[in-house]
């Protein structure tokens, strides 16, 4: 019989999101707090002959532009996997959505092959596997920065809920970056504590892009306005593209 395993990869959501500019190497950097929230893709993995990565989802590469595929690749590279897997992934989170969805399906892989994650080079997989998959690897909440290798824990006192809606509407990240370049403004900041109750999260929700949004596309401008409408001033975008 063939053996198979299942891993979970959690969404996540910004709550508070700030540019702080781009780099000389075309990055940006970023303040963000994040959060995993129970929302899940699975990744089915298999013993195989060659290294193979499936989806349902049609609109999901699978090829060397996937994310579990980059994320194989740095583990060859430091010697930490050299077997030959299937990966089957099953999206549940929506694609695109800015959930993070590629990144923790990344993430939940690195983690499987390599439990000792606090070893790893952060800066590595934040370049060369995805942005957000070092929170991935170290959530449930935390403070990230830089472009997004540098995660800090924090702890959440309270339960959080959310009602997450993801319009019909995709919005390149690249050229929301762009459009934000461009941009004169006042950098907002948070205070970085070692735990977070409701209510100072409730103060510092914040995003960026959610000004790009709504000037950019009128569709999106819609949703937000019902969705807000119902959900009061707590409403907010909780990703930074699609």
């Amino acid at each position: 019989m063939t053996q198979q395993l299942q891993l979970l990869c959690p969404a996540k959501l910004n709550l508070f999101l700030e540019v702080l500019g781009v780099r000389k190497d075309g990055y940006h950097d970023i303040l963000s707090l994040m959060v995993k929230i129970d929302l899940f893709d699975t990744v089915e993995i298999k013993k195989h002959d060659r290294t193979l990565i499936q989806c349902n989802d049609p609109a999901v590469p699978v090829n060397e532009r996937n994310t579990v595929y980059k994320a194989i690749a740095f583990l060859r590279k430091n010697g930490l996997y050299r077997d030959a897997h299937s990966f089957y992934i099953h999206k549940h989170i929506p694609h695109p959505s800015g959930l993070g969805g590629a990144s923790s399906n990344a993430a939940s892989v690195i983690r499987y092959f390599c439990p000792d994650t606090p070893k790893l080079d952060m800066n590595e997989i934040a370049y060369h596997v995805g942005g957000d998959v070092p929170f991935f690897l170290n959530g449930p909440a935390a403070v990230v920065s830089g472009i997004g290798e540098k995660v800090t824990p924090v702890e959440v006192k309270n339960p959080l809920y959310f009602v997450v809606l993801v319009p019909p509407v995709e919005i390149p990240t690249s050229r929301a970056y762009t459009e934000i370049d461009s941009w004169d403004y006042e950098k907002h900041l948070i205070e970085k504590k070692r735990s977070y109750t409701f209510s100072d999260l409730k103060k510092m929700i914040f995003n960026r892009f959610l000004e790009y949004y709504r000037w950019q596309n009128k569709a999106f401008l819609s949703y937000f306005d019902r969705f807000q409408e119902q959900v009061g001033e707590a409403g907010t975008c909780g990703m930074s593209g699609s």
